[in-house]
C-alpha cells in the first residue's frame, strides 16, 4: 500500500496465502489507488440486508468479504464513509481473531467456539459482535484462553488499540483525561506504523520463536442454517489445497 499506493479492500481468510514463511495476498479486484477517490463502477458489493433492528427496507453499502470487513463500514449504511486504511488494518486484526479462535489452541468449549465463529457469517450481528469483542479491550482475548503466551499477549494489545475506535472503556476514561491524548490513539489506527510495529516486536521477541504454533483440528458444532448458500460453498472452497497438503502429509508420516 505505501509502495504502490493501492488499497486492497478485500482482506480476508480466503485471500491470504501462506507459502513456506511468505504471506501472500491475492484477490484485488476491489482494488483502488490511495491517490484518487474515483470510485469504479463495480466498486460496491450491496448485501441483501441491513443491521436496523427495527426495519430492513435500507441496503447496507459495503466492499469486501463481510466476514472480516470493519465494522464501521458494516455498521454504515450509506456510501459516504470511504474504505480507507485502518478498514483494511482492522481486516487483518478479523482474520487473525478468526484463526485463533478456529485453529489455535485455546480453552474455548465447542459450543463457546461454535458462537463465536458463527459471529463473523452471521450477516445480521456480524458488526455488533465485532463492536463488541473491541470495547471489551483485552479482556475479549483474555476470554478465549489461548494456549499459547505470546499470541495471547499481541492479541490484547491489539485489541486494547483497537477498542478506541469503538468507544472502550479505556477510550473513554482517556477522552476526559486529554482530548488530544484519545485523538492520537485514533489516528494511529489510520496508518500501517502502529500495528506493523506491534507484529513486528511481538515476531522478533525470544519467547515467541521458542512457542510452539502448529494448526490444532479443533471440535467445531456446525450449524448452517444461518448462511446462505454462497457462504456455505466459499467454506467448502476456502482452503481446499492447504486441507490437502496437510492429509498428505499425514499420510507421509504414517507411512515413515
Amino acid at each position: 500500500m505505501t509502495k504502490a499506493k493501492i488499497l486492497h479492500k478485500d482482506i480476508s481468510s480466503g485471500n491470504i496465502l501462506i507459502v513456506g514463511d511468505a504471506g501472500i495476498l491475492i484477490d484485488w479486484e476491489l482494488c483502488r489507488r490511495i491517490d484518487t477517490e474515483t470510485a469504479r463502477s463495480y466498486e460496491k458489493t450491496v448485501s441483501l440486508f441491513t443491521f436496523s433492528t427495527i426495519a430492513w427496507s435500507d441496503c447496507l453499502v459495503y466492499q469486501g468479504t463481510y466476514q472480516f470487513v470493519s465494522a464501521r463500514l458494516l455498521l454504515n449504511t450509506t456510501q459516504e464513509h470511504v474504505h480507507n486504511v485502518g478498514d483494511d488494518l482492522e481486516s487483518f486484526v478479523h482474520v487473525l481473531t478468526w484463526a485463533a479462535i478456529k485453529y489455535a489452541s485455546n480453552e474455548l468449549t465447542p459450543a463457546n467456539r461454535s458462537h463465536h465463529l458463527k459471529n463473523f457469517d452471521s450477516v445480521q450481528y456480524a458488526a455488533f459482535s465485532k463492536v463488541e469483542f473491541f470495547q471489551r479491550d483485552m479482556l475479549a482475548i483474555e476470554s478465549i484462553g489461548l494456549k499459547q503466551q505470546p499470541l495471547s499477549a499481541v492479541l490484547e494489545a491489539i485489541y486494547t488499540g483497537f477498542g478506541h475506535r469503538y468507544g472502550s472503556l479505556e477510550h473513554k476514561k482517556l477522552k476526559k483525561l486529554n482530548q488530544q491524548a484519545a485523538e492520537a490513539e485514533l489516528e494511529k489506527l489510520e496508518t500501517h506504523d502502529w500495528l506493523y510495529n506491534t507484529l513486528r516486536d511481538a515476531l522478533e521477541d525470544s519467547e515467541w520463536k521458542a512457542a510452539t504454533d502448529g494448526r490444532v483440528n479443533q471440535e467445531v458444532l456446525e450449524d448452517d442454517k444461518y448462511l446462505t448458500n454462497r457462504q456455505k460453498n466459499r467454506k467448502k472452497s476456502m482452503i481446499p489445497e492447504y486441507e490437502e497438503e496437510l492429509n498428505s502429509n499425514a499420510k507421509r508420516s504414517r507411512r515413515g
